[in-house]
């Protein structure tokens, strides 16, 4: 049977009994007559420590030194706050074990002297519960389990607080525990993530709506699933905090069907991590013609650029600083095809590939065509 600060365990006729150690029952009744009396749990350690009362793993050491026994746990010399909650909290000190102790030894005695009343037990209990009423603050993430960093690692839920408010942000869940060796620093306010979210569904919307208007009357299944989803869509850009139920719906569900190959797939369409929720049209198909390198995706402030990878990662003397915004790109696309808007299945159907030269953006289509840009010239 465990030992417990405030009582010796002796067997006596093969039964264990629980004996008041005399010798440290005046500290268990300081430490709840200091808590019914308004002091917390650090001030009452400092009260004991000033005292230099022997700590539960000091005492219990000594008294297995005395049954020439080996206390194998660690042994602290200051007593400490979670220490101090735990002698609050267990009832054992009201002279009855619970039931699930008892259980563990039916030949232990149920009932034994009390250090501690029930009526000052239970007051130590409402004034512990009064006192974390205050402090829940329970939140529910919006985008709990939807974002990762650019390492592919989930990102959590955490309260930064400041000097006089408090910010909620997602951050990389393995920098948390490994720090900078195993991955950078990856932050996001929750309320930016969810203005570029709501953003991406506005836009989403827009498509949406263009397609219930121009589609066959007949086809009443695909009719009806827009009308729903555009329905989610509207509660969520109408509720300050969306509901997560609606949320997750819509992450899990509607944006990952397929309708009349109109795909919107989140983890294809957009970055969800740093930069929040970015729609990335263009991955893979930029190309620099000074050094042949990829373009990469990055943000720049309230801008969504592409970057010659070959300058971001080994500096000037190895190419130039070209930069493409992405809303330059979608310009070119839509008056090559005559549309309001691109979308992720567009782009990958039909545009070939993209050369950079400097000032001049080239993109080459499917169907042969193809659309040029520089400062002097515009060509589609």
């Amino acid at each position: 049977m465990s030992a417990y600060f405030g009582y010796i365990d002796k067997i006596i006729d093969n039964k264990h009994i629980l004996i008041v150690d005399e010798e440290v029952r005046h500290v268990v009744e300081l430490i709840y007559s200091s808590y019914i009396s308004g002091l917390g749990f650090e001030s009452i350690c400092t009260l004991l420590n000033s005292h230099e009362y022997a700590t539960p793993s000091e005492r219990l050491s000594y008294l297995a030194f005395t049954k020439r026994n080996i206390y194998k746990r660690q042994i602290t010399t200051i007593w400490q706050r979670r220490t101090v909650k735990k002698i609050l909290l267990n009832p054992i000190y009201t002279g009855k074990l619970p039931p699930n102790n008892y259980t563990k030894s039916i030949r232990c005695n149920v009932e034994y002297e009390a250090i501690i009343s029930k009526k000052d037990f239970q007051t130590v209990q409402d004034i512990h519960n009064n006192k974390l009423e205050g402090q829940r603050d329970y939140y529910d993430y919006i985008f709990r389990s939807y974002v990762r960093c650019d390492y592919g690692h989930f990102c959590r839920g955490v309260n930064i607080f400041l000097k006089y408010s408090r910010r909620r942000e997602y951050n990389c869940s393995e920098y948390l525990k490994f720090g900078n060796a195993e991955c950078d620093n990856h932050a996001i306010p929750e309320s930016d993530l969810l203005q570029q979210f709501k953003q991406y569904l506005t836009r989403t919307t827009m498509k949406y709506r263009y397609i219930l208007d121009n589609i066959n009357p007949n086809e009443i299944e695909t009719i009806d699933k827009l009308r729903y989803i555009l329905a989610m869509f509207n509660q969520i850009l109408m509720a300050k905090v969306p509901d997560k139920k609606i949320l997750a719906a819509v992450l899990n569900k509607i944006i990952l069907n397929k309708i009349r190959n109109i795909e919107v797939i989140l983890n294809d369409d957009f970055i969800v991590g740093v930069n929040g929720v970015i729609e990335n049209l263009f991955k893979g198909l930029i190309y620099c013609k000074s050094c042949g390198k990829k373009f990469g995706f990055k943000r720049e402030g309230n801008a969504f650029n592409y970057i010659c990878s070959g300058y971001n990662n080994y500096g000037k003397d190895f190419c130039v600083r070209n930069v493409v915004k992405q809303s330059d790109l979608e310009h070119l696309v839509n008056l090559h095809f005559g549309i309001n808007f691109s979308t992720k299945s567009i782009v990958e159907d039909n545009v070939i590939r993209i050369e950079v030269d400097k000032d001049l953006i080239t993109i080459f289509y499917l169907d042969g065509g193809i659309s040029k840009w520089n400062n002097n010239e515009l060509k589609v």
